[in-house]
């Protein structure tokens, strides 16, 4: 018995999917209070209640050394240098729960520790462990790895509906490197 070769008389059908969809919630330009001054960032300073009274605030890139900054954090020229900065904001997010993730696009020269609400969520290049003020970054970078984003994509139950506030410690590799900057972008995953 020969096959019917005409058209098909059922439907086909083709699933389209669509790429996810990307919201910034903070740009990299992101408006920060900053300090470089360890007794400025007592123990709970990443914590919401946290009062930044007597840091500076500017726009990110944030740090010292490079010559890109919109926020320069350090004036002097010679060595020693701060080992450390420490970073605060608020995000309000309403709903967390309207994405599928929420994406940081870290830019940090050379180690970060990142906290959401207090609780640290992120830490890039380095030492597990307590942070002092003196705890340098595992590395060192130069070039392009302290210029690329580093993506790290966090559950939205690390976010609460409404204001979020995000502190982000940042870590030389020691006191004679002459440059240290952050940036932070935060984008909603659909």
């Amino acid at each position: 018995q020969e096959g019917n070769i005409g058209p098909s008389t059922q439907p086909s059908t083709l699933d389209i999917v669509a790429p996810p969809q990307e919201v910034e919630l903070m740009p990299l330009g992101a408006t920060w209070d900053v300090t470089t001054d360890p007794a400025q960032a007592p123990n709970g300073w990443q914590q919401p209640g946290f009062s930044p009274a007597g840091w500076a605030q500017g726009p990110a890139e944030l740090g010292f050394g490079d010559g890109d900054e919109a926020t320069v954090i350090h004036t002097g020229n010679s060595a020693p240098f701060p080992m450390a900065a420490y970073f605060r904001t608020t995000l309000n997010i309403p709903d967390p729960s309207q994405f599928d993730a929420i994406r940081l696009e870290l830019v940090r020269d050379d180690g970060a520790a990142i906290s959401i609400n207090g609780t640290e969520v992120v830490r890039d290049n380095l030492p597990a462990g307590p942070l002092t003020p003196t705890t340098p970054a595992s590395e060192g970078l130069w070039g392009s790895a302290e210029r690329t984003p580093q993506n790290f994509e966090l559950p939205t139950q690390a976010f609460q509906p409404g204001n979020n506030t995000i502190a982000v410690e940042l870590h030389n590799w020691n006191a004679w490197s002459g440059d240290l900057s952050m940036s932070l972008r935060v984008v909603g995953i659909e």
